[in-house]
């Protein structure tokens, strides 16, 4: 790409981060915010792959101080992670690492980058981040702890919604992601085991969320390699929304009103059984595989 179309470039993923943080200052909608956060990485993974990364840092530098001008928290709480999940994505994939390899960075690197944001927040602008996210989420007290593993589970998420995005748009790049080998027996073991002991009924609250958030790491291989076997992940994606509107929603109602508020992750994982479950199909029943592009 030319020197005046990187700029141009940076230019336009600037003024989306922009407009992303002013959205979230005047706080539109919770459903708004939360799509806004999943959609950003998107476009900073693009400019990454689209260019060299000194245009890269150019628009990190420039989005940063744009945004914090407008809303300091939302910069450096919202806009830093999801500008990192993106450059770390195009750097991943242009160092040829494969999906499973990619998933695993973008989660350590927003995971991370929270609690920077959090204790420079803390320092900076005496904002208590961790005390405000378990108030809002209503993880206060014994159950403060929680607040980790809903997190993890978001990180998670946004770093699957990058590589799915993207995938469509490697295509039309001719950019090839690197196949994740196919999970070995004890892969596939260790996740079935891992996702079925999530939902033993422990009786410590601490042993849960631990137990919980172990199966959500070793399900991930599995996932991915679902994901990786449809030419159509959308349709896994609906399927999902579909497990979230019936089961996960109904079932995080009846947790709260029997007060176990600490079971809130086993109803989030189950969103992770249609790409497992179609990761098993085409592993023992179908075993064509699809070439990942």
């Amino acid at each position: 790409m030319s020197k005046t179309r990187s700029i141009v470039l940076c230019g336009l993923t600037t003024a989306a981060h922009v407009i992303a943080t002013l959205l979230l200052r005047f706080q539109v909608g919770v459903g708004i915010d939360i799509a806004i956060l999943f959609m950003v990485p998107f476009f900073s993974a693009m400019l990454s792959l689209k260019t060299d990364i000194r245009y890269s840092f150019i628009f990190a530098v420039a989005s940063l101080l744009i945004c914090s001008i407008i809303d300091f928290n939302s910069a450096l709480l919202y806009i830093l992670p999801t500008i990192s999940v993106g450059i770390a994505y195009g750097l991943a994939v242009k160092n040829n690492l494969d999906g499973t390899s990619i998933v695993y960075i973008l989660t350590i690197v927003e995971f991370g980058l929270f609690f920077i944001s959090a204790l420079l927040l803390k320092k900076i602008a005496k904002f208590d981040v961790i005390y405000w996210m378990q108030t809002i989420l209503h993880f206060e007290g014994s159950n403060a702890y929680l607040g980790l593993g809903f997190l993890l589970i978001y990180c998670f998420a946004q770093a699957f919604m990058v590589h799915i995005a993207t995938k469509s748009s490697l295509k039309k790049l001719k950019i090839e992601v690197k196949k994740t080998d196919k999970p070995s027996f004890f892969i596939i073991l260790i996740s079935i085991i891992g996702f079925i002991v999530a939902f033993f009924p422990f009786e410590k609250e601490a042993i849960i969320f631990f137990i919980s958030i172990l199966s959500i790491i070793s399900v991930i291989p599995l996932v991915l390699y679902g994901y990786q076997q449809t030419e159509k992940p959308q349709i896994i994606l609906m399927i999902q929304v579909g497990v979230f509107l019936v089961i996960t929603l109904p079932l995080l109602k009846t947790y709260e009103s029997l007060d176990l508020s600490y079971q809130h992750i086993t109803a989030y994982l189950l969103l992770l059984l249609p790409p497992m479950g179609y990761g098993l199909y085409k592993l023992f029943f179908n075993k064509e595989e699809v070439k990942v592009k």
